[in-house]
């Protein structure tokens, strides 16, 4: 893991760090837990969106849906596997994402009709505000900053893409979001490379295990205590 400014590692004083220590267990914060709730809203939006759309194209629609929502679920939670949910800023920087999520969600089920582009902007403003305010707050961070600097212009590209989708309909939607969804999930693999700021090492994101074992090991929970009971017909499609 590379060296940490003393200014970002915790203190003996009242106000929350923005970096977590790394020398023992980040706990689930307050805070994770009130954007879990506002995610799994966005997970039965899905399921439901999916029992209405009962076709290949339908399945394929709600799967790029599907990793839109996981892509922003991951990309958060390994930022607050960092940096410090109690932390003043970053607790404003979440609640904002929550309430994009929120609109986000709402937008799910006529994603691919009248309400795309309200879902593809809100997406990319998650995606893109959260890392832009990171590396904001990490604009005297030598050590993290570049990281952050490659993830963000790749959710630029990615964001560029889900907007287009937004402005456009149809096949051309459906291609241009899964376009976006490629560049989300394969960037990390290749170390977020770009030309002219160079690629990430593994040591430069290492991530605290058990507090994103943790994570979804809530979420897991969560997800079903919000979603009321409903028993699908297949055939009529009516629900109880």
């Amino acid at each position: 893991m590379p060296p940490v400014p003393a200014d970002f590692m915790p203190h003996d004083r009242a106000a929350p760090p923005f970096l977590r220590d790394r020398h023992q267990h980040a706990r689930v914060t307050n805070e994770e837990l009130f954007f879990d709730l506002i995610y799994a809203f966005a997970v039965t939006q899905l399921s439901h969106r999916l029992l209405e759309h009962l076709t290949p194209l339908g399945a394929v629609q709600t799967l790029v849906l599907w990793f839109a929502v996981w892509l922003g679920w991951q990309y958060t939670a390994w930022v607050t596997n960092w940096f410090n949910p109690e932390n003043r800023g970053m607790r404003f920087m979440l609640f904002g994402v929550m309430l994009l999520g929120l609109v986000m969600a709402t937008a799910i089920p006529d994603a691919f009709g009248a309400k795309g582009l309200w879902f593809a902007v809100c997406y990319a403003a998650i995606q893109i505000g959260r890392s832009a305010f990171v590396r904001w707050r990490l604009r005297d961070n030598e050590a993290l900053r570049p990281n952050f600097t490659r993830i963000l212009g790749w959710l630029c590209i990615s964001g560029t893409l889900w907007i287009a989708g937004g402005l456009s309909d149809g096949t051309t939607r459906l291609g241009f979001w899964a376009a976006a969804v490629l560049c989300e999930y394969l960037s990390p693999m290749t170390g977020f490379l770009l030309p002219g700021l160079g690629r990430s090492s593994t040591s430069e994101w290492t991530i605290d295990g058990a507090h994103l074992a943790e994570r979804c090991q809530l979420f897991v929970i969560v997800a079903p205590s919000i979603c009321p009971p409903r028993w699908c017909c297949w055939e009529d499609r009516c629900s109880i």
